[in-house]
């Protein structure tokens, strides 16, 4: 016992002009420490009688923070819901996921512990995509990644709710106009390059791309029941869809992006690379590319994340996303003199030329010829002579 204020104290005391506390408590250690109450009659009186509650704040405290301690942050637990999901998801698809958040998840939310993760936060991560992403249906699909994932730490009991359901996704509005496409083509001699350092599937898959401009999303949705070979004719008249269905998380097969259904014409170096690729896959009578596990393709993310980026890699090329193999078909058959309509209409399937010409007028070379050539010929200038005479006459 310690006597201050003319009064003996059993638990509480002085120390450098702090009231200070001891005592043990049930189930707990003998454990002295500061209040953080300045020296006092009035607060070691407080003390003195609170001395019980004081030390069971203190470790209720510390347990508290030991258990906050093990909260993991987004970026660690996302490692445990994909692994957990492994057995009910396709490769393919965890690989999206995978990539969905490493790519526009993780730089804004990754860091921070599950338990941290706010309305607020989610309002300035909308924020984030819509600033970032120009299309809503693929934000939309980078949220349910995420909500998946919140949705298994929920069930581990690490959280108690699910806060991206609490937030409004952004309107597609939010998301237009963000920015202008990039165009970015590789150079004839570039594509070249890139083919003969390709290998197997893939290397069918670029020449294909490179020498018919369709959509990635047309390509992996193509069957060999639209190739014929005869005719030298492919049928486009399907594509995934960038929006994944709620109770598959799969990107479905839907109509073209225009909604019609088009014939581009095979050319011979695409034949030659659809004859490759029918040794690999044609006998399977259903989808023309399929993954190296032998399944379709959900999305071209995946194959463009491994193959695409080695390739680029060992050919000593700067990054280029895969969509960048239609628009150097665009600009290298533009520039080369082939015709407009071909290649917006045929081949691109553009709903009219002038998308065609908003995203490739510049690689539309002026043509060096003599306007009005016509009017040279000897019928022209027959027509031209009799009416000179009939007018002199």
């Amino acid at each position: 016992m310690a006597e201050f204020f003319n009064k003996e104290y059993k638990h509480a005391y002085e120390r450098n002009k702090m009231v200070w506390v001891k005592g043990a408590i049930p189930n707990q250690p003998h454990h002295r420490m500061s209040t953080g109450k300045k020296f006092s009659k009035s607060n070691m009186n407080w003390v003195e009688k609170n001395w019980e509650q004081v030390l069971r704040d203190y470790f209720n405290q510390k347990a508290s923070m030991y258990e906050r301690e093990k909260i993991p942050t987004l970026d660690e637990y996302a490692v445990v819901s994909f692994a957990m999901n492994e057995g009910s998801r396709k490769f393919y698809t965890t690989d999206r996921y995978k990539s969905l958040y490493e790519n526009h998840v993780a730089p804004v939310l990754g860091a921070k512990k599950l338990d941290e993760i706010r309305v607020r936060d989610i309002k300035h991560w909308y924020t984030y995509l819509t600033k970032t992403i120009n299309a809503h249906e693929y934000a939309s699909s980078i949220k349910i990644v995420l909500s998946g994932i919140l949705r298994d730490a929920m069930e581990d009991e690490l959280i108690d709710k699910n806060v991206v359901g609490n937030v409004r996704f952004p309107k597609k509005a939010a998301f237009k106009n963000k920015g202008t496409v990039k165009i970015d083509p590789f150079s004839l001699e570039e594509v070249q390059t890139l083919i003969d350092n390709a290998t197997g599937f893939f290397r069918n898959i670029i020449t294909f791309q490179f020498f018919t401009g369709i959509r990635p999303g047309e390509m992996i949705a193509l069957r060999w029941e639209d190739v014929n070979f005869n005719s030298s004719k492919i049928t486009i008249c399907r594509q995934r869809q960038n929006e994944k269905n709620p109770d598959s998380g799969e990107c479905e097969l839907g109509p073209t992006k225009t909604g019609t259904t088009r014939k581009i014409d095979m050319l011979p170096i695409v034949k030659e690379a659809l004859k490759a690729q029918y040794k690999l896959t044609g006998l399977k009578d259903g989808f023309v590319f399929l993954s190296t596990d032998g399944e379709p393709y959900m999305d071209h993310e995946g194959l463009a994340k491994r193959q695409w980026k080695a390739l680029l890699k060992r050919c000593l090329m700067g990054y280029r996303n895969f969509y960048q193999t239609r628009h150097t078909f665009a600009s290298i058959f533009l520039s080369e003199g082939e015709e407009l309509a071909w290649v917006s209409k045929v081949m691109l399937g553009h709903a009219n030329m002038g998308t065609t010409l908003k995203y490739y007028a510049t690689f539309i070379k002026e043509r060096n010829v003599t306007r009005g050539a016509f009017l040279n010929n000897e019928r022209t200038q027959s027509v031209h002579e009799n009416k000179l005479s009939a007018q002199s006459s």
